[in-house]
């Protein structure tokens, strides 16, 4: 009897912790039956490279909302790709929710602790309807090419260790006839993007100077 009880105990624990694992996991992109249209390569192209006009190096726009369950994870993430990001000459900008500002700083703070980052305000909402869901990645190279677009990674943490959707987009960076992946169907922890004016920061790796912008990218 006893045996029988402990038994139960621990396949009801289990189904707890697979539903408490799994509560966030989602397709990154809900409408990808619906809408295609402006999922174009030449559109999201466009798009995140009008946020930084004039660059010269690649750029990796990380979209994340820190109010989401599942950011967490995926911003240690970030932190151990500082150094190859820097080796890559890849500027990063964060893009969160206006309402995740302060929380947002607070990040920045961290962040330039060991990096040091250059903090710009700037209202990107043109890419808004092209973000479905967070944490989310795009990959320009130099010659502002799109090489990726998608989830941050996959799974229940949205971490893949070496081998997740970020770090398989840097190995092909340097390419010279790049193959864009646009990446909508993974299944991960997502929470949905917010339609509204956002803040866009830009993280400069290669310096150790922070500083504050309010306008347009």
């Amino acid at each position: 009897m006893i045996g029988g009880i402990a038994a139960i105990w621990l396949m009801l624990s289990g189904l707890a912790l697979y539903a408490l694992q799994t509560a966030d996991q989602r397709l990154f992109d809900p409408s990808i039956l619906a809408d295609n249209d402006r999922f174009s390569a030449h559109l999201l192209q466009q798009a995140f490279a009008a946020l930084t006009p004039g660059a010269t190096q690649a750029q990796l726009f990380f979209i994340v909302d820190p109010a989401c369950s599942c950011s967490e994870a995926t911003i240690e993430h970030l932190q151990t790709l500082a150094t190859e990001l820097n080796e890559r000459r890849v500027e990063v900008t964060l893009i969160l929710p206006r309402e995740s500002a302060q929380a947002g700083q607070s990040l920045a703070e961290a962040l330039r602790s060991d990096h040091g980052i250059e903090v710009r305000l700037s209202n990107p909402e043109s890419v808004n309807a092209l973000i479905p869901s967070a944490p989310a990645a795009v990959l320009l190279n130099a010659d502002s090419d799109l090489i990726y677009y998608g989830p941050w990674s996959a799974g229940a943490a949205c971490v893949s260790g070496t081998s997740g959707f970020v770090e398989s987009a840097l190995k092909v960076l340097g390419d010279e006839s790049p193959l864009a992946v646009i990446n909508r169907s993974a299944v991960g922890c997502y929470c949905d993007w917010h339609s509204f004016e956002s803040v866009t920061m830009k993280l400069d790796l290669a310096t150790q100077k922070t500083s504050v912008k309010n306008g347009s990218a």
